[in-house]
């Protein structure tokens, strides 16, 4: 639901507020007291002086406090806890003044504290006009919403009702009668594959209205506060107060000028902040780009509309911009025809692109499910807001939707299925905009470490008051401002106006370094900060990865090998006899053969299972897969086709489906059809096969495997020990089938009886900074973590390389570690020690 709690409310008027009635009637109650006291003072005045020339015996001693003669004492009149009344009645105003100030100022703090004096609680919708909203993660805000009614029509009778809603954090929430509850409001996932391939977009007038109410325009607008907003914001914040107060109280004390500067410089500090913030949020306002002109079908025609004027349920063209190839698409979009291929490096920081196929092969009776959870490879189908279009090729299928009309600028058909900020680049901004703004571990050890020191301070001042409360010759008034500035003590006076030049400091620090912040009170947490995460490829180690070779994989036969060393007995028998075996016992793995020296089946994974694309202006995808291509001398070619450079069996092989890398699976497959040209037969007809080529994880694929070679396990973990990323490669070969048929098979029903084709194994340099970088971390106490998908003792010899493991073993945990490669058999919590040669982590 995306919300923990919701409660209703409904606003007090202004005088029946708790901040405003308990402080009038206080005032009203001091101000007669002060008066009747007051009154008494000028009857007294009025007796004779010689009624008054003596003190009488029966009058009470401590009306006689702070008085030095008899008609002084009697015009003071009761004293009262020790005070006189028209000094308790003095001191009384600006002690309730204050409160009243700092009750006021905690509905602007705390949002509980809001609700809690300016509203009541109700428990029925319809005498609310607000909801308190505590949402179900920590990291973000407590917020109190207007309730609107939304007039929705029912999708079951047709009739339109009058719904209350209410909008947290630009999402929507609907009030549903019959469960007596407030749900997010659905949008159209998680429907049937028939439901979409049926869709004719919005047919009429009343479908879109009815579609803006419920789910809002396709707008990613960031507010924008004026200056005077953000610095009025600024003013009301507690150390602000806190610096104000303690003006006012040097100000009392004759201390004009250190006072006026002061508060001058306080000023000017929080003008700076409120620039800076205003800089970043319409820095922030202008990355979300502005709306652009898209092809839509609506009401049976296609139109050009913009696009902040999608909903969900139109159906509208992907296509690339070839004037301006970096703009995005603005909403998540279910792909209905033909492919699309993204770069979805805004969203996840992958540069790989991303190949988004159509659900014209789905079952009808199939549902679609956006959850990363349920990994059903749903994803695929959908192109996410934010992303860049970098390929689209138009399906020519014309069974895909009926008689709907191809659209006029030749793209890929598509459905809208979020917008607005609840698209995944809309995720994203939301989690910038509206993330909590403080930190309770921080806020608890400053509040405990403060309630300490005030301890301190009212004692210090309870004694200074007791002791010299009774000196004749101490005025009470300074001797109570003394107090309070002593109690004004525990946090330095100083500390709020440093604070504010060190975090207009950082901003302009950081904003010469690119790094822009919308929330600057967060910089001073930064010091907090005691651990340190890092992504191993791209960030750690370079990109620019090396072939090493291939090995467990039988040498090409036109190469020219070196006769194998001599090999285990125990690997005569398997079925990667052939392949070249070094070491003896413990210490036997296979022969790495250097790239052009590797078997066919090898060649044909290495250049046909990849996601590469090629664009105007080169091939982009997976470093390793551009590599692997170069490296072997293939080329890629249009419509998904690599073919190879030299040589007279001229191979070619065309992808017809491609089942893209799933970090869950750690495994990715394609089925392509090898064209093969021999020398005998050139300029006939060429030999042609199907074939599934598989790669993936080591540990991982060994299940895919129909039988799996000794030697294997052994193979892969010395490679990775030395810190080479190393992948396993398997493929098959398949009957013939109609086309149709090949893309339409399931994932698991093609991933699996692989026959094995060699371990791959790359070499990834570390970045010549990552060294002295990591050192610096370290020697400042910070701990440092990699957090990668790559195999753990590859990662392993790159922290020992970096200096991020001090320690001579590594002891790997893992989940579920697997103890037999051929049964998939596993013992869960196991803990595996691995020699590395003095690399473990030392945290």
């Amino acid at each position: 639901m995306g919300v923990k709690g919701v409660e209703l409310l409904k606003s007090v008027p202004t005088f029946w507020r708790l901040d405003a009635w308990p402080f009038v009637l206080a005032h009203a109650v001091n101000l007669a007291m002060l008066a009747m006291t007051c009154s008494r003072i000028v009857a007294e005045s009025s007796v004779p002086a010689s009624n008054s020339s003596g003190i009488n015996s029966s009058t009470p001693l401590n009306s006689t406090i702070g008085s030095s003669s008899g008609t002084a004492a009697s015009a003071a009149g009761v004293a009262f806890w020790g005070f006189s009344l028209p000094l308790m009645n003095t001191v009384l105003l600006p002690v309730l003044a204050v409160l009243q100030l700092l009750t006021w100022l905690g509905t602007h703090w705390s949002v509980k504290f809001s609700s809690m004096i300016t509203m009541r609680r109700v428990k029925r919708v319809d005498e609310a006009a607000h909801v308190m909203v505590t949402p179900s993660k920590t990291t973000e805000k407590i917020g109190i919403c207007q309730i609107d009614i939304v007039e929705l029509r029912n999708s079951a009778s047709g009739n339109v009702e009058m719904v209350p809603s209410f909008e947290f954090h630009k999402r929507r929430y609907l009030w549903e009668a019959g469960e007596k509850k407030w749900q997010k409001v659905a949008f159209p996932v998680g429907e049937s594959m028939a439901f979409y391939k049926n869709s004719r977009g919005l047919l009429d007038g009343k479908a879109i209205a009815d579609a803006a109410a419920r789910w809002g325009i396709n707008s990613f607008e960031v507010p924008l506060p004026t200056f005077k907003e953000l610095y009025t914001e600024q003013c009301r914040q507690p150390f602000f107060v806190f610096q104000v107060l303690c003006v006012v109280l040097w100000s009392m004390d004759d201390y004009w000028y250190y006072s006026l500067f002061t508060l001058l410089m306080l000023l000017m500090f929080e003008g700076t902040v409120v620039l800076a913030r205003t800089r970043n949020l319409r820095m922030l306002r202008e990355m979300m780009g502005a709306p652009i002109v898209v092809r839509v079908y609506r009401q049976g025609a296609w139109m050009a509309m913009h696009s902040h004027h999608l909903v969900p349920g139109d159906l509208i063209s992907v296509n690339r911009n070839k004037h301006d190839p970096d703009q995005t698409v603005p909403a998540d979009l279910l792909l209905l025809s033909g492919k699309v291929v993204v770069s979805e490096a805004i969203l996840t920081g992958e540069a790989t692109p991303q190949e988004k196929v159509c659900i014209s092969n789905r079952d009808s009776d199939e549902v679609l499910s956006l959850k990363r959870a349920d990994d059903t490879g749903d994803r695929q189908h959908i192109v996410f807001g934010g992303t860049k279009v970098l390929q689209v090729v138009p399906s020519q299928d014309p069974q895909i939707k009926g008689g709907l009309p191809r659209p006029p600028d030749g793209g890929c058909l598509a459905m809208v299925v979020r917008n607005g900020f609840n698209t995944a680049q809309g995720r994203l901004v939301r989690t910038i905009l509206f993330s909590s703004e403080t930190t309770s571990a921080a806020s608890r050890e400053a509040g405990i470490f403060v309630v300490c020191l005030l301890c301190f301070a009212l004692i210090a001042s309870g004694y200074v008051l007791s002791v010299s409360w009774h000196d004749p010759k101490r005025n009470k008034g300074k001797l109570l401002l003394n107090c309070s500035m002593i109690i004004a003590s525990v946090v330095p006076p100083e500390l709020p106006m440093n604070l504010s030049l060190a975090v207009n400091s950082s901003l302009h620090s950081l904003a010469r370094l690119g790094v822009f912040c919308t929330e600057p009170f967060r910089i001073p947490f930064a010091g907090k900060v005691g651990v340190c995460c890092f992504d191993k490829t791209g960030t750690l180690t370079s990109e620019d990865l090396v072939l090493e070779g291939v090995a467990g994989s039988p040498p090409s036969p036109s190469a020219q090998c070196p006769p194998p060393p001599s090999a285990s007995s125990d690997a005569s028998s398997a079925p990667a006899a052939e392949a070249a075996v070094e070491g003896e016992g413990a210490e036997a793995r296979w022969v790495l053969h250097k790239p052009l020296a590797v078997g066919d089946e090898g060649v044909h994974v290495l250049v046909g299972c990849h996601g590469l694309v090629l664009l105007e202006d080169g091939v982009i995808g997976e470093t390793m897969e551009r590599v692997a291509l170069e490296s072997l001398g293939w080329t890629l070619g249009r419509g998904d086709c690599v073919a190879e450079n030299s040589g007279a069996r001229k191979r070619r092989i065309q992808v017809i489906n491609r089942y893209p890398f799933a970090s869950s699976l750690a495994r990715m497959s394609t089925i392509v059809e090898i064209n093969e040209a021999p020398a005998a037969a050139r300029g006939g007809r060429g030999v042609s096969k199907f074939m599934v080529l598989a790669k993936g994880a080591p540990e991982t694929m060994a299940s895919r495997f129909s039988e799996l070679p000794p030697l294997y396990e052994q193979s892969y973990k010395h490679y990775t020990r030395q810190g080479a990323r190393v992948l396993a490669l398997g493929y098959k070969e398949m009957a013939a089938e109609a086309m149709s048929k090949l893309k339409s098979k399931k994932r698991e029903d093609v991933e699996c009886n692989l026959m094995f084709a060699g371990l791959v194994v790359y070499h990834c340099p570390n970045k010549f900074e990552s060294a002295t970088s990591v050192r610096a971390l370290k020697d400042s106490g910070h701990h440092l973590v990699m957090i990668t998908g790559d195999q753990t003792l590859t990662a392993c010899h790159v922290a020992r390389q970096l200096g991020m493991c001090s320690r001579t073993h590594t002891l790997i945990l893992t989940e579920t570690a697997p103890s037999n490669f051929h049964t998939g058999s596993s013992a869960v919590g196991a803990a595996v020690e691995e020699r590395t040669g003095g690399g473990g982590d030392d945290g």
